[in-house]
């Protein structure tokens, strides 16, 4: 939680894991090869990320292909090693190139292709803030198909190549968009309720509803990976479905951005 991280203004300086280990240190300490491939301005180097990463491929705002070129370049090479990969995925947070890949130009309506001037008007909004877009939803819904496109290579690739008890994928999203609903209450249910989707392990194959926040990614790994640590002041709990104990009575959503009044909910 940003109460514990400190991360909030996006001109600071800050440093992730100044006090504490970060999840890319513990499975470096575990004898894990970690890696990662990241387009995401907040996760830099400079902000720390790359802490803990044996390897590290950075450019901002990476593309899907640019990202699983990298996985498929590192597996090949540390395949019989035990891996830690992160992957961040830009593509559908916002429109990175502007206009879209010509695969979802293809299928994009005529009025979806006229983005590009209110790209540039509204350069500046944040994502969350962005007001309800028929065009940008239905580009939002074809990009994630592209996504997918992609993303069935990497699962084809794990499946030919481990055993389900030898791998762990996990999708995870820190927030929904606004242009998906007329509800422009920044901490709107669009905003904040987004899916998590994990396979592997003894992970049972079922669809949980337990309430979870982001953090409960972190210790969810590690326990189902068999990780423990010697620090457990963290905020993360591991949901009951997943193996853990407790069970979230209630879940917080905050929005803190300077300038603007706090909000939560």
């Amino acid at each position: 939680r940003q109460q514990s991280h400190g991360f909030y203004h996006p001109k600071a300086k800050h440093i992730i894991g100044e006090d504490f280990k970060i999840i890319s240190e513990i499975f470096h300490d575990n004898e894990y090869l970690t890696f990662q491939a990241n387009g995401n301005w907040r996760v830099s180097p400079a902000y720390g990320y790359i802490k803990g990463f044996d390897r590290t491929i950075y450019k901002k705002e990476m593309n899907i292909g640019e990202v699983t070129q990298s996985f498929f370049e590192h597996m090949r090479t540390f395949k019989e090693r035990d891996n830690f990969v992160w992957l961040t995925l830009m593509d559908v947070h916002h429109l990175i190139n502007v206009i879209p890949d010509i695969s979802n130009q293809k299928v994009n309506s005529t009025s979806a292709h006229r983005v590009t001037p209110w790209h540039e008007k509204n350069n500046n909004e944040k994502s969350v803030f962005v007001s309800s877009n028929k065009d940008l939803t239905e580009i939002y819904a074809n990009e994630i198909k592209r996504v997918d496109y992609y993303l069935k290579s990497i699962y084809d690739f794990v499946e030919n190549n481990y055993k389900d008890e030898e791998f762990i994928v996990s999708l995870v999203s820190d927030h929904g968009h606004a242009f998906l609903t007329n509800d422009q209450n920044p901490i709107s249910i669009a905003r904040t309720k987004v899916p998590w989707m994990i396979r592997g392990g003894d992970i049972p194959h079922q669809k949980s509803y337990e309430l979870t926040e982001n953090v409960d990614f972190f210790s969810s790994i590690l326990k189902c990976s068999d990780i423990t640590t010697e620090n457990d002041s963290f905020d993360s709990i591991c949901p009951k479905v997943l193996g853990g104990t407790e069970v979230r009575d209630f879940v917080i959503s905050q929005s803190i951005y300077p300038g603007q009044t706090y909000k939560a909910i």
